[in-house]
């Protein structure tokens, strides 16, 4: 058995689909960027990654689909939210109105604000900016895009959908989607 192999089973970690990449058992095998190490750091003080976080960064990262199962807390969120500013800082500069590029949804509007503590925290070190927005929050969306962009949106499923069909959120360079809980999403 390989050292992956035995780090995911102590793990209780099942994967599918083929050549799925190993996970980051370290940071210091992760190569990322300065930014994301401080972020990190800001957030929560440890040596190593959780096992959602571990699996989950390099597969996200590889713009592979990933569905992952974890009891809540922070370890989950910043598993999505880390790849999520990655793949911003990744983009080329956008221009004023030219649309979000990662949309996390979740079920509830208490869940989408921990979210977003989350997006900002890590933004605040790699100069993405994000906004957390509710059902009859058009305009906060409308000023934020206007003002100067917003790169991730936090929603409820209902709230994106009804900003996408009034034009309020443009997602023509989203390429980073999200759905937390969507289990309960489906219910």
């Amino acid at each position: 058995m390989t050292e992956v192999e035995a780090y995911r089973n102590s793990n209780g970690v099942r994967v599918k689909g083929g050549d799925v990449p190993k996970p980051i058992l370290a940071f210091e095998e992760s190569s990322f960027p300065d930014f994301v190490v401080r972020g990190i750091d800001a957030l929560r003080n440890c040596t190593s990654p959780t096992s959602i976080e571990a699996n989950c960064w390099p597969v996200a990262l590889s713009c592979r689909n990933f569905l992952g199962i974890v009891e809540v807390g922070l370890h989950k969120k910043l598993a999505y939210v880390l790849p999520a500013v990655i793949q911003v800082r990744q983009q080329p500069a956008r221009q004023r109105l030219e649309g979000l590029i990662a949309v996390l949804l979740a079920p509830t509007h208490e869940l989408a604000k921990r979210i977003h503590v989350v997006a900002s925290e890590l933004g605040e070190h790699a100069a993405t900016r994000s906004v957390c927005a509710m059902n009859g929050e058009r305009k906060k969306v409308k000023y934020a895009e206007h003002r100067g962009g917003c790169d991730i949106l936090m929603a409820m499923p209902r709230c994106l959908i009804e900003f996408f069909e009034e034009g309020v959120v443009n997602l023509h360079r989203c390429t980073y989607l999200v759905f937390d809980e969507v289990d309960r999403m489906l219910l």
